[in-house]
C-alpha cells in the first residue's frame, strides 16, 4: 500500500514544478484522470503499434512458459560450467549495448529539469 500511495505522490507531485501556473495544473490532472475535455493527442492507436505488440506477446510467452523454478535450475546448471559463465557476461554486455542504442535511436530527450 505504501508503493501506491508513493507512486501516486510522485505523479502528481511533478506537475507542482512542470507547470506554470495553478490553472495550467489543474488542467493537467483533469486530464490525467480521464476528466478534462481537451483533446487527448496521444491515443491507444499511438501506442499500440506492431512492435510494442511484439514484445507484449513476448514477454507474455516468457512469462507463461519459463516457470522460476525451470529458470533456476538451468541456470545453476549452467553456471557449473566456466564456458558458460563467460557467455553470460558476453550476453550481458551484448544486451546492454542493444539497450544504449536503442534509448540513443528513440532521439534525444534531456532531463525533466533543464527545461525550466
Amino acid at each position: 500500500m505504501g508503493w501506491a500511495y508513493t507512486t501516486l505522490v510522485v505523479f502528481i507531485g511533478w506537475l507542482c514544478f512542470r507547470l506554470p501556473n495553478v490553472s495550467s495544473f489543474l488542467l493537467y490532472l483533469k486530464n490525467m484522470l480521464g476528466l478534462g475535455i481537451g483533446d487527448l493527442t496521444f491515443t491507444w492507436r499511438y501506442f499500440l503499434t506492431a512492435k510494442t505488440v511484439t514484445l507484449l506477446l513476448i514477454s507474455v510467452l516468457g512469462i507463461l512458459l519459463c516457470s522460476r523454478e525451470k529458470v533456476r535450475a538451468l541456470y545453476g546448471r549452467a553456471m557449473e560450467r566456466p564456458l558458460w559463465v563467460g557467455i553470460k557476461y558476453v550476453v550481458l554486455l551484448a544486451l546492454f549495448a542493444l539497450s544504449y542504442t536503442a534509448i540513443l535511436s528513440n532521439g534525444y530527450t534531456p532531463f525533466l529539469y533543464f527545461q525550466y
